[in-house]
Formats: C-alpha cells, sequence, structure tokens
C-alpha cells in the first residue's frame, strides 16, 4: 500500500477521534467555564476602556461653549469617535445629568440620589433591558461619574434585532446560558476581583461554536476517509478490472452515506443554517436540508471524476452498423436521462424547497440560496462530466456522422416517456431544443484534442443561460405558487390573530385608569362633542400596545353618550342605531366583537365597547385592513408578526374586488373597476406572465376578487441572474481546474491546465482577457465606491429635507394653536400637550418616527412610546446632537444611533416658539438610510456586473480574435519549421510588411539556404558514404579472401609436387573455402539487414513473458556467470514487433556477456520498471566498461569494439527502438561495467494474478 493511504488512515483515525472527544468529551461545566472566562475578558476590557476615558478631560468638559471653534470641533470629532462604545457613560453635577455617551442604559432619580450617598462603589443592577455592572467614581471637581457595562442583553420583546444575548470576548453564548443570583461555580468577577454575579444552564446546551469545530473534525474526518476509499477502489481497479473497483467504490459510498442518514449526522447540526429542514417533499424525508444536498451532489462529483479517470475508452468497432446505432442510441439516451434528473433536481432545490430566490437582486441572496447556486453548479459539472465520458465511448465506435445524428433523435424520442413522468413543469420544446443542441455541441466538441478559451467560453455561455432559464422559469413558478396562497389569505378577511388582540384590546379599554383619561376629556369640553382626533389619540395609544394591529389595520371611531343616544365625537355621519344595526348584522364572533362580510360590507371588524365614563361612552371602533409601510425604525424592532404570516407582502402589489368594483388595494393603484373573464370558484388564471410583469387573478368562494401582480423587472433582471451564473461557474471551473492540477484527477482535454500547452496565443489570450478583467475589478470598485457615497450623501440630504418638512409642519401647527389661544398664558400651559398632538400626525404623514425631547434632552413624547416604555432604549437624545443643539445652537445636527443589532442614523432639530426660542428638540431615526443604500448599491452592482460581463465576453472574443490573427503567422512558421526536412519546403505567405513579416521572409530565405546545402550536403554525404561502405565491404570481404588464396595456393604447390594424400588435402582446403564463402554471405546478410530492415508487424504482447523467455535462454550460457531477472507485481503490454524485440534483447544479452573480461565473476541482471507511461527494461552488467573517448559511437553502424563482428547489432537495436515508438540509451563507468535502458510506451498495464 502507498505511504498516501497510510496517511489517510491515520488522518481518518486522529480527525474522528478528536471530533468525538470534542462532542461526547464535553460536559455542561466546561462550556460555563469557558463561557465565564470569555464574560470576565470582555468585562476587564470594558472596564480598562472605562478608566481611561474617566482620565479624558476632553470628555469630562460639560462646557463646550466656552471653547474656540476649533476646539470645539476637535472636541466634538473626539465625541463623535465615543458614540459607538458598547457601554455607556454618564456625569452628573448633583442630580442633573451634564453627560452620556449614548442611550443604552441611563440610572433613574432614585438610583442617582442613592449613587451620590456613596462612595466609589461596582455592582451588579438588572435594568430594564438587561443586566450591567454599574461602577460609579467621583470626579475631581466634585461630579459623579457612573459607568454602564453590559453583561446580558435582556429585552421585554425578542427579535431578530432584539436577542438576548451576553456580552463576550469570541462567539456569542448559548441562549441555554442564564445569569443567576444564586451561587455556582462560576461567577463573573470584575477586575478589582469582585463577585458580581454567576451564571448557569439548563441543559443541553447548543454551542455554535463548538459544533463548528466538530463538524471540521467530521469534515476532515471524512475527506481522509473518502482519500481511503479512493485508493483502495483505484488499487482494485488496476489488480483486477476496473469494474471492481467502480463497484467497491459505490457499495462503500452508498453504505457511508445509508450510515449517516441513520445517526442522524446532519440532524447533529441542524443549528446551521445549511443543515435546516428546506425541502417539504416526503420522498426527501430522510435528507431534507440543503447540507443532505450538498452531500449528494459532491458524492455524484468525485464519483464521475473517478470514471472518468479509470474506466478507459477503447476503441470498438460494431461488426454491425445496427449493433453500432443501438450503443449510440443508448449512450445518448443516458445523456438525455441526465438531463432530466437535473433538471428534476434544479426544479426541488427552486420550488420544492422553502429557499428564498430573490433573482430580482442577485447581489441580496442570502447564504442558503448561494449554496443551492454553488450546488446547482457542481451538479452541472458532474453531468459535464458524464456527458463526456458517453461522448467519448460514441466517438470511439467510429461510426459516420449520419449515424450519430439519427441516434441523437431516436434518443430524444426514447427520452419523452420520462420527461413526461418527471414532471419538470417546463414546456417539452424547450427541452428538447436545449438538449438536442447540447448534444450537438457536445458532438463537436469531442472531435477536439482539448479544451481551448474558445471552448471554455461557449461551455460556459450554454450552461449559464440554460441555468439562468431554468432558475428564473422555476422561481417564477415557486412565486405564482406563493401567490395563490396569499389570494387565499387576503380574499378572507377573517383574522384568529386580529381576533385575539381585538379582545385585549376591549378589556384594556374598559379599564377603569382609562375610564379616567375619557372623564377628563368629556370634562375638558364641558359635555359637547369631542374632537375626533383627540378621541382617536386615546385609542391609538391603545392600539400601539399591540403592533400587528398598528400595521395592520387602520380605525375609525364613533362614539355616542349611550343615555342620550347622541354623537359624542364631531366629524360623524352615523346614528348610534345605524352603528347598532350594523353589529346585529355582522357576524358575531363575541358578545363586543363582530365581523363585516365583505360580500355585504366594507370588510373589516366592528368592536362596541361601553366604556365606565361618568356619562357612560359607548364605542364603536371599526377596523379595516391596511398595511403599512416598513419605512420607521421602532417598526423593525416592534413588529414580530406579520399578517398572516405573509412575510413577502411587501413586495406584491394587488387590488380586490367585489363584483367587478374595487374594495382594496396595496403596493400601486388598481382601476375602481374592471370588467375582466373570471377563473370561477377558487380558481386561478393568468392575466399577464412575461419579462417585465407578472399578474395572477383569483375567484374566491364567496365571489371575492383578487389580482395580485409583481414587476418581475425585465430582461435586465434576467441578464443580471445570467451575469451571476456565470461569474460563479467561471470561479467554480477556476478553482476546480486548480485542484485539478495538483491532483491530477482528469484525464485527456478535461485535464484544463496539465494538458494544455502554454502556446504563445493562448497565452496572449490570457493575458488580454486577464488585463481586461483587473481593469474591470479596478474600475468597478472605484464606480461602487463613488456611487455609495454619493448615495449615502443623496439619502443623508433626503432625510434633512423630511425633516424640514417635520419641523415646517410643527412650525405650522404650534403657529396655529397659538392663534386659537385666549392669551400667551394658554399657551405656556399647554405647551407639552401641543407638541404631543402633533407627534401621531407628523409621524402618519412622513411615515416617520418622531419623539419630541425637553431642553434637558429627555424625552417628552414619541410616536412610538412602547419603544421607551419596555425599556428597549433609555429616553433621552443623542449627546452629540445634543452638545450641538443645546450647547453650541446649530440649528441640525444628527449622528449614528443602536438600538440591539439596529444601528441608524438620527437627526435632529430644535423645535422653535413664535420668538424663535428653542422649547424642545424633534429627533427623527431614519433606518431606510441604511436599507435603501444596500438596495440602491446592490442594485448598481447587479446592473454594473451585466455591463462588465456582456463587455467581457465582446471583448474576450476580440482577444481570441486578434490573438489568432497575431499568432497565425506564428503557428504557421512553428508549423514549417516542425515540418522542416532537408529537401524542398513550402514557403509562408504573408501579405503584411509588418515585424511578423520580416520573420516570414527571413524564414523563407532560410529554407532557399536549406535547400541548396541540403543538396550539397546530399551528393557530399552520398559520395562519403558510398567511399565508406566500399572500405568497410572491401575490409570486411578481404577478411576471408585472403585464407580463400593462401588455401589454393597451398593445393596447387601440393599437386605440383605430387602430395600423396591430394584427396585429403583437396577436402579440407574444401572445408575452409565453403567456410570462408558462408562469411562472406553473413557479411552480405548483415548489410542488407541494416539497408532495409523488415516491416515491423506490431501485436499486443507481455514484455514481462518476452523477458522471462530470453532470460531462459542465456541463463546457463556460462557457469561463471550469474544472470538474475526482476520482474514487478505489474504485467506490462506493448504494441510493438515481438520478433524485433526478442533480437534486441538477444543482442543486449550477448553484448553484456561478451563485456565481462576473463577471470571476473560475470553478474548480470535484467529489469523492468514503469515510468509514467512508459517501461523500461534495464540490462546491466560489470564488465569492463566502455572507454569515454567511444561512447558516442556505440550507435552508428560498422563500430565495434570486438575484434570481430560488422558493428551493426546496436545500430540495429536502435532502429527497432525507435521505430517502436521508444529509446534506447546507456550509462556505464570504465571498469565497473555497463547498464543499457530500453524505454517502451506502455499500451496497458495489468496486475500479475498470484
Amino acid at each position: 500500500m502507498k505511504k498516501r493511504l497510510y496517511y489517510a488512515i491515520a488522518a481518518t483515525l486522529v480527525f474522528f477521534s478528536l471530533g468525538m472527544l470534542l462532542d461526547f468529551g464535553t460536559d455542561t461545566e466546561d462550556y460555563l467555564q469557558s463561557y465565564v472566562e470569555r464574560i470576565n475578558d470582555y468585562l476587564h476590557k470594558r472596564e480598562s476602556e472605562l478608566e481611561k476615558l474617566l482620565r479624558d478631560e476632553q470628555l469630562t468638559n460639560p462646557h463646550l461653549e466656552h471653547l474656540q471653534f476649533k476646539e470645539q470641533q476637535r472636541q466634538l470629532q473626539h465625541l463623535s469617535e465615543l458614540l459607538d462604545q458598547p457601554f455607556n457613560l454618564t456625569i452628573y453635577d448633583q442630580e442633573k445629568l451634564q453627560i452620556w455617551l449614548n442611550n443604552m442604559a441611563i440610572p433613574d432619580s432614585n438610583m442617582v440620589r442613592e449613587l451620590l450617598k456613596q462612595g466609589e462603589v461596582t455592582r451588579f443592577v438588572q435594568l430594564r433591558n438587561g443586566y450591567y455592572e454599574i461602577i460609579k467614581r467621583n470626579l475631581p471637581d466634585g461630579r459623579m461619574a457612573v459607568g454602564f457595562i453590559p453583561i446580558k442583553a435582556e429585552y421585554a420583546i425578542s427579535s431578530k434585532n432584539l436577542q438576548n444575548r451576553f456580552f463576550a470576548e469570541g462567539a456569542p453564548i448559548p441562549e441555554q446560558v442564564f445569569v443567576s443570583r444564586m451561587k455556582t461555580k462560576f461567577p463573573i468577577v470584575n477586575k478589582y476581583n469582585k463577585t458580581l454575579a454567576w451564571i448557569d444552564a439548563t441543559p443541553p446546551i447548543q454551542d455554535r461554536q463548538h459544533l463548528v469545530w466538530v463538524f471540521i473534525c467530521y469534515l476532515l474526518g471524512f475527506i481522509a476517509l473518502a482519500v481511503i476509499i479512493n485508493e483502495l477502489s483505484l488499487n482494485l481497479a488496476r489488480r483486477y478490472q476496473p469494474w471492481v473497483g467502480a463497484a467497491f467504490m459505490l457499495a462503500t459510498v452508498i453504505g457511508l452515506r445509508w450510515f449517516t442518514v441513520e445517526i442522524g449526522f446532519a440532524e447533529h447540526f441542524e443549528s446551521f443554517d445549511t443543515f435546516k429542514r428546506v425541502f417539504e417533499a416526503e420522498s426527501l424525508r430522510s435528507m431534507d436540508s440543503l447540507g443532505e444536498m450538498l452531500i449528494n451532489i459532491l458524492l455524484l462529483l468525485w464519483m464521475m471524476v473517478f470514471f472518468n479517470r479509470e474506466f478507459q475508452i477503447k476503441q470498438y468497432s460494431p461488426p454491425y452498423k445496427s449493433l453500432g446505432l443501438a450503443l449510440c442510441v443508448l449512450h445518448f439516451l443516458a445523456i438525455n436521462l441526465g438531463m432530466v434528473m437535473v433538471t428534476k433536481i434544479f426544479r426541488i432545490i427552486i420550488v420544492e424547497s422553502n429557499i428564498v430566490f430573490d433573482f430580482e437582486n442577485v447581489f441580496a441572496l442570502d447564504i442558503q440560496s448561494i449554496l443551492a447556486i454553488v450546488g446547482i453548479i457542481f451538479l452541472l459539472l458532474s453531468l459535464f462530466l458524464f456527458s463526456h465520458r458517453m461522448m467519448l465511448a460514441i466517438h470511439n465506435m467510429g461510426l459516420p456522422s449520419k449515424y450519430r445524428y439519427a441516434a441523437m433523435a431516436i434518443s430524444l424520442l426514447l427520452a419523452w416517456p420520462v420527461f413526461e413522468m418527471g414532471q419538470l413543469g417546463i414546456a417539452w420544446y424547450f427541452f428538447f431544443l436545449a438538449a438536442a443542441f447540447y448534444l450537438f455541441m457536445f458532438d463537436m466538441f469531442t472531435r477536439n484534442v482539448y479544451m481551448g478559451v474558445g471552448w471554455l467560453v461557449l461551455w460556459l455561455m450554454y450552461f449559464s443561460s440554460a441555468t439562468m432559464l431554468l432558475l428564473y422559469k422555476f422561481n417564477l413558478e415557486k412565486d405564482i405558487t406563493y401567490r395563490q396562497e396569499m389570494a387565499r389569505a387576503l380574499t378572507d378577511f377573517e383574522d384568529p390573530d386580529a381576533e385575539q388582540y381585538l379582545a385585549l384590546l376591549s378589556e384594556k379599554l374598559q379599564d377603569s385608569i382609562e375610564a379616567r383619561a375619557w372623564n377628563s376629556l368629556i370634562e375638558a369640553y364641558a359635555g359637547a362633542t369631542v374632537p375626533k382626533e383627540l378621541a382617536r389619540e386615546i385609542v391609538l395609544k391603545k392600539i400601539s400596545e399591540s403592533k400587528y394591529l398598528l400595521h395592520n389595520y387602520t380605525v375609525s371611531v364613533s362614539g355616542f353618550f349611550y343615555n342620550y343616544g347622541t354623537t359624542a365625537f364631531t366629524e360623524q355621519m352615523q346614528t348610534m342605531g345605524q352603528m347598532e344595526q350594523l353589529f346585529r348584522e355582522a357576524a358575531a364572533k363575541s358578545p363586543q366583537l363582530a365581523f363585516l362580510d365583505a360580500r355585504e360590507h366594507e370588510p373589516g371588524y366592528l368592536l362596541r365597547v361601553m366604556l365606565p365614563t361618568e356619562k357612560p361612552l359607548l364605542l364603536f371602533l371599526r377596523f379595516k385592513r391596511s398595511f403599512s409601510e416598513p419605512s420607521k425604525v421602532y417598526t423593525e424592532l416592534l413588529l414580530d408578526k406579520q399578517y398572516k404570516n405573509l412575510e413577502k407582502l411587501q413586495r406584491y402589489d394587488y387590488g380586490i374586488f367585489r363584483s367587478d368594483t374595487l374594495i382594496e388595494e396595496f403596493g400601486k393603484p388598481y382601476p375602481k373597476t374592471i370588467n375582466l373573464k373570471k377563473p370561477g370558484p377558487d380558481a386561478f388564471a393568468m392575466l399577464q406572465n412575461n419579462m417585465k410583469r407578472s399578474e395572477l387573478i383569483y375567484q374566491s368562494p364567496n365571489n371575492i376578487s383578487i389580482i395580485i401582480g409583481r414587476d418581475i423587472g425585465g430582461i435586465s433582471k434576467a441578464f443580471s441572474l445570467f451575469s451571476y451564473v456565470f461569474v460563479l461557474l467561471t470561479v467554480g471551473i477556476v478553482l476546480f481546474s486548480g485542484i485539478n492540477y495538483y491532483l491530477d484527477a482528469l484525464p485527456g482535454p478535461l485535464n484544463f491546465l496539465r494538458n494544455t500547452r502554454p502556446s504563445l496565443r493562448k497565452q496572449f489570450q490570457m493575458w488580454i482577457i486577464g488585463m481586461i478583467l483587473m481593469a474591470f475589478l479596478g474600475i468597478g470598485y472605484v464606480t461602487v465606491y463613488h456611487f455609495q457615497n454619493s448615495s449615502e450623501q443623496y439619502l443623508q440630504g433626503r432625510l434633512e429635507r423630511k425633516v424640514s418638512s417635520a419641523l415646517a409642519n410643527v412650525s405650522y401647527e404650534l403657529k396655529s394653536l397659538h392663534r386659537k389661544g385666549n392669551a400667551a398664558s394658554s399657551w405656556q400651559d399647554n405647551e407639552q400637550r401641543s407638541l404631543s398632538s402633533l407627534v401621531p400626525l407628523l409621524s402618519d404623514v412622513h411615515q416617520l418616527d418622531v419623539n419630541i425631547y425637553g431642553r434637558n434632552g429627555y424625552l417628552i413624547t414619541s410616536s412610538e412610546e412602547d419603544i421607551f416604555r419596555k425599556g428597549l432604549v433609555e429616553p433621552i437624545m443623542g449627546f452629540y446632537a445634543y452638545q450641538e443643539l443645546e450647547r453650541l445652537k446649530l440649528e441640525k445636527s444628527s449622528q449614528i444611533e443602536r438600538i440591539g443589532e439596529i444601528r441608524y442614523q438620527a437627526a435632529y432639530v430644535p423645535v422653535n416658539d413664535l420668538n424663535g426660542n428653542a422649547i424642545a428638540f424633534m429627533g427623527i431615526p431614519y433606518y431606510a438610510i441604511k436599507r435603501e443604500l444596500a438596495s440602491d448599491v446592490t442594485a448598481f452592482m447587479s446592473a454594473l456586473l451585466n455591463v462588465y460581463v456582456f463587455m467581457l465576453l465582446i471583448t474576450g472574443g476580440l482577444a481570441i480574435f486578434i490573438a489568432n490573427n497575431v499568432t497565425k503567422a506564428l503557428s504557421e512558421l512553428s508549423a514549417g519549421i516542425q515540418r522542416l526536412r532537408l529537401g524542398y519546403n513550402e514557403p509562408i505567405e504573408w501579405k503584411r510588411n509588418d515585424e511578423i513579416g520580416d520573420l516570414v521572409q527571413a524564414y523563407n530565405n532560410a529554407l532557399k539556404k536549406i535547400e541548396e546545402s541540403s543538396r550539397l550536403l546530399a551528393q557530399s554525404e552520398r559520395e562519403g558514404a558510398w567511399r565508406e561502405m566500399a572500405k568497410q565491404v572491401a575490409h570486411e570481404i578481404k577478411n576471408p579472401l585472403t585464407p580463400m588464396k593462401l588455401s589454393i595456393q597451398y593445393l596447387q604447390h601440393a599437386k605440383a609436387n605430387g602430395v600423396q594424400n591430394l584427396e585429403e588435402l583437396i577436402q579440407r582446403v574444401s572445408e575452409t573455402l565453403v567456410e570462408q564463402i558462408e562469411a562472406l554471405a553473413r557479411i552480405a546478410t548483415e548489410f542488407s539487414s541494416f539497408a532495409k530492415m523488415p516491416k515491423a508487424e506490431n501485436s499486443l504482447f507481455s514484455l514481462n513473458e518476452l523477458a522471462r523467455s530470453v532470460h531462459t535462454l542465456f541463463a546457463n550460457e556460462r557457469l561463471d556467470m550469474q544472470i538474475s531477472l526482476y520482474l514487478p507485481d505489474k504485467d506490462f503490454i506493448v504494441y510493438a514487433d515481438r520478433n524485433h524485440l526478442t533480437r534486441v534483447l538477444n543482442n543486449l544479452f550477448k553484448n553484456a556477456i561478451q563485456a565481462i573480461p576473463d577471470g571476473r565473476p560475470g553478474v548480470i541482471e535484467v529489469s523492468l520498471r514503469q515510468d509514467k507511461n512508459m517501461v523500461v527494461v534495464e540490462v546491466s552488467d560489470n564488465g569492463s566498461g566502455i572507454p569515454e573517448d567511444i561512447r558516442e559511437k556505440v550507435f552508428v553502424p560498422n563500430f565495434s569494439t570486438k575484434s570481430s563482428g560488422t558493428g551493426l547489432g546496436l545500430a540495429i537495436c536502435k532502429n527497432i527502438v525507435e521505430t517502436a515508438g521508444g529509446n534506447i540509451y546507456f550509462t556505464t563507468e570504465t571498469g565497473i561495467g555497463t547498464t543499457f535502458f530500453v524505454e517502451l510506451p506502455i499500451a496497458e498495464v495489468r496486475e500479475v494474478k498470484l
């Protein structure tokens, strides 16, 4: 097993052990000890900061108005930097508050008097909005400083912006932890070593940060386990067959996935948004979170990579065209079914989940939406890998194009039933047109060897377009489904939530305290009719305690003196009898509450309340549904429930009609009457559904019709989605390519960076596109930055205009009230009541929260008094604004303030009397600046992204075109040089007279010189070769001719001398002549073999078996030599001529044997090994080696270091090996030995079966 496998096993054990130790080895006490340490660390830092502020003379100086202008500005700037401190510091001169940082916590008068009596104090207190440490210090000048350091926020109400939490270093502390006054092991101790309180918890504790670390350990453990599975699968695939490894991987992954589902791995982390349930389908009950969907997609992508890597596509020629056609149809059908499956998953993710996809503003997508789109991108990559695999198999069948196109058409027809059963919710022609284009495009792509920039851009555009259309289509379908639900809810005017709040309101209105308020109002007007607005103001104060009623209904008030039946309020049209009759006709919900049905009345609720006043007062409160705009800061904090849980109601507009007459509208004006064809009771119909707007009509069973519409945004929104997906796909491809570069996971043309030759053309293209992209990013950043600043200035000016308008209204109303008064004294007496009466009017008219503060900075009245009554924030204005308005007498001021998790801009202006003297300060918190700024910036970024992606595509295309033109001549020049041969070569044509033209001309001139030189060289070489050959042939022939001549002369001499044994002599001479003649024939054969090697007859065979066969032949050649063979556990199959390679090995064996000098024990070793895609045969000996001066001539024909032979053996070996696509070379050391290496390309590697 490889080292990587051992490392993976060790990593798996370590990470899973660590994860389980963190998961199950930590108890409640461990958590609490960690939490209290973090709380104490936070507390000590804040205490040190508070002490530093107490020594800050700029802050503690209250007399800002006595300073020079520059010093005033410096101190104001310093004060603005302290506004966002996470604690508050107040400074008192006796009981008068002089300085405060914020309105987080302010001591009441009783606490101030108590603290003044004490020395330096440090104690723990609980205020209305949480727990604090109070630090009281006496300043040198006799004033008192009181600091409030928050320990835990606890609000009267809880929402996403008002979270009950501890203030601590690091991650948030779980909600199961609470402050305890009872002593525990975990004290909250300040830096002065005083115990303030203790913490405790209600188990089990869900620590999010701890779970993150547990999840990371488990994730790393699963990654290491995946490496193990991958390595084992690879070993099985290579040792046996690929399908064995694939089967092992499939079985292991499916079993492991089943195990994680059964043990509830995802449920263990359901506190993460990624693992919360988002899919409602019953079929996904056990895997209903986005995280599990992503896990499944990543596992699919992993298996696709494995199959593409390990299952090599082999050439296969079907014996029958019909069989080939059938196989093509099956492969195309598999791709079509893959597209159906991917489309179905798209639909599940978009339509059948509660993930919100706000494609009108792609930059406002939440983390779940982004993760879902990332999962879709991985799914598309899996489909691409699968399709490429199928297409390679189709092309390796070698069928003509017409057969492939026919197979495409047949496969599309066969996919039709599956498409229908899948219920994809898209038009059949759209799907099959996109599928046909996909198959045709892939067919062309598969013919290419590498994934070029052009193809990459085309695929990105195709997948971005298809993804955009599917996401847009399915999201619109989901939107229509939501509108159908909303239509039923809106046409049903009965509201159970409102009925509960109205019952509570009835009880509150009949309270004795409320009765005294009504008595005072009635007495003030001496039995005359009371102004309706004053009565409505009293009712609204009670209604405001229920934010659900306040923000979802408007109320009209009618009052009657019951004993007399007369009207109690001004501007009443109905009589008491009419109201009683209306109440009786309505559907009774309780003795005091009735519902007005939309079929007969203006729909709503009618509340009948008899007030226990001195003169019995009968109130009729008629509630009509009306939704307020979410433009107020306090609305964000206090509104904890939407109307009938319709969270996205504000995104739509609607008109409700009874008998074709408009009775309610929202969002935009609707015609007063309509004349449309109704869809029928409890049925829907689409009135309009295009790229700009979508409208749906619904007719309820009670004959109420509703039109719900929404502006979709047109083609620009669709292109924004395309751009967004295009960018995400591009980033995904870049990351995947980078990972693949190091892991080398993908084969062939899909191995983007490894197999792509970094040609000048591609470098040129990438550099141009990269420079354009960097320029776009730089310009985009600067543009967005300036747009954000300009938008912020515009919205700040808009706030100032709103404040000025509200102030103008206040001035006008104050003047009107003054004119109505009888004397100046009456105006002074009613000053506070006058301001209080204006606040609701200002708030309704300008859709703003309005606060009125006194000259001392404390709150007088507010349009949303609940925010102060419930202690969410202290009733005091911002100190920075107070300094500017009260001390420096400026006309306006603004500062950043905070309530809970909301940061907002608050504007302040003085409210002046008729003499121009400030009598109060008006504060307007404006949260819409942040919301509108974020909306404007994201909308601008969407538009900018559209432009940049469009320009990038155009400039990218131009870059490819320009690069191709510029490098065309260089490519031709490169190709020409590659084709360059001695002899005639085609010149390159280039019409432009530029630098490339000079290069082409120089190349053409060089061709002419090469042709002339090659002609002279060829002639010289031919003459030299003939001379050399003649010399060698003469030398070789002369050697046997000399003994032949001597033998004949000796025979002649013997005959002349009458030798007696002449016949015996003739026999010996004849044998010598025959032997020498055979030597001549052998020499002729050797030269003939070298001159013309026989044609190679290649076949697949085992090089291991050949090496073993040759070794057996020479193993016992000499008893004084040890000839060894070392074979690996892999069988190397090569494609070459077996007889030729046998000759090569024979020659190397003979040379090795002959190279060992006499008297030395010979050691010859033969081995095989793999080097990437080559097999290397090594033949080494311990002979005398090859001298350095003749090493370069070893493979030269007719050269030999031996005393006999033609010197053609190694030259023939070199010819054979290079013909087989390999290489032969050697290493040698004089006196020690020589090793010859023969490299051959591997056709296949098989595991040796033991």
